[in-house]
């Protein structure tokens, strides 16, 4: 896959890079091999995959190579803007909140649903996780400290249903109502 950057009147790249076909499309008596001003050879280096801090981001800018003639990619780690880092702590304050609900619904269901067959061990388990749910520490929303999930109970198996005899149907005459 061949690409394309275009160039600023200083011969700065900018925008994104142009895939040939496009070029060619785009322009259709152009010359690959003598390329016009405003338009460089491009080479992509992926992004590269190494974790960052939790408020960097990874950087690209285009630099011309050692051949004076082809741009490329440069990736640099640059520290997050404060509204960046805000927006970020904001979203996964949401998140720990969603999670917090889903779980909180997700115990009061288990618990509504326990009967008599679930043993007390299994219902304190769970009581003791609903309450220790509402006490967690979201000082830090990247560091929570989520309890652990409660075994769920086993279920209870479904009574067998109680074998019903339809006697309106009998072959006795004399019930049938024709004599």
């Amino acid at each position: 896959m061949n690409l394309y950057i275009r160039l600023t009147d200083g011969g700065n790249a900018f925008e994104h890079p142009i895939l040939e076909e496009n070029l060619i499309s785009a322009f259709p008596g152009i010359d690959l091999n003598n390329l016009p001003a405003g338009l460089a050879r491009f080479v992509r280096v992926p992004q590269p995959s190494q974790p960052l801090g939790l408020f960097e981001k990874w950087v690209c800018t285009y630099v011309l190579m050692e051949d004076g003639k082809t741009y490329t990619d440069i990736w640099s780690v640059e520290a997050m803007s404060q509204s960046e880092q805000l927006a970020i702590t904001q979203d996964q304050i949401r998140n720990n909140n969603t999670i917090l609900t889903n779980r909180q619904v997700f115990a009061q269901s288990v618990i509504q649903r326990m009967d008599d067959s679930v043993n007390a061990e299994t219902k304190i388990a769970w009581i003791n996780y609903t309450t220790s749910l509402s006490s967690i520490d979201f000082t830090d929303p990247f560091n929570v400290n989520w309890p652990v999930t409660p075994e769920l109970p086993a279920p209870t198996p479904a009574p067998t249903p109680a074998l019903v005899v339809d006697e309106t149907n009998s072959t006795d005459s004399s019930s049938s109502g024709n004599q």
